[in-house]
């Protein structure tokens, strides 16, 4: 079902970055884990629509795919 997409696996090495995510932005920590693997592998776009964050510092965008640009739903 997935065959066109990468699987990115948590590790050990992606935890320090994902807990500073957690503390500077107030980020529940799995959700923190998630962004830090989109990074690590490399996603510009992490779609998601439990996160409400247009963008983090850095060049990964996490965007609510059932949101419009103006904000409302679609």
């Amino acid at each position: 079902m997935h065959a066109g997409f990468d699987v990115i696996r948590s590790s050990p090495e992606l935890i320090p970055s994902a807990r500073d995510l957690h503390i500077a932005h107030g980020l529940a920590f799995h959700d923190a884990r998630g962004i830090q693997a989109a990074r690590d592998g490399g996603c510009q776009r992490l779609c998601c629509e439990a996160l409400q964050i247009n963008r983090l510092p850095g060049k990964l965008v996490v965007a609510n795919p059932f949101m419009s640009t103006d904000g409302s739903n679609s």
